[in-house]
Parts: C-alpha cells; structure tokens; sequence
C-alpha cells in the first residue's frame, strides 16, 4: 500500500501515531480462537453422527471465503 504525500501506513511504519502492533494482534488473536472454534464444531459435528449437514458446509465455505479474503488484502 503506498501512502499519500505527508502520510505514513499505521501497519508498517513504527512511529508515535501507529497502532499497527494492535490491530495485527487483535487479528490473530481472533484468527485463532476463529480456528479453534470451527475444529470444536468439526471435532463434534464428525463425533455425533459420523457426516457433514448442509449448515455445516456452509460455515466452512464461509470460514474458508474469510480468511482468504483477510490474507489476500
């Protein structure tokens, strides 16, 4: 990302005003409890009754389509 004239990007420069270590560690740590969450429900949705239901896809596709879209931007 470049910034404009006089404008520095908060993620990559360290100065005063940059709130980049807090914003990157909020994130990962709701990646995390994220990933944490979603094996919980594949560990018990599989435990059960042994096969994926249709909600079942669909929080996976949606888990899947989120964090590609947050490592892609």
């Amino acid at each position: 990302m470049v910034a404009a004239a006089g404008y520095s990007d908060p993620l990559v420069d360290g100065g005063p005003d940059s709130q980049g270590a807090l914003i990157v560690s909020i994130t990962y740590s709701l990646m995390f409890i994220a990933i944490t969450l979603a094996a919980a429900r594949m560990y018990s949705s599989f435990h059960r009754n042994n096969q994926v239901g249709g909600d079942d896809i669909c929080f996976y596709t949606a888990l899947v389509s989120f964090f590609s879209l947050l490592l892609c931007t």
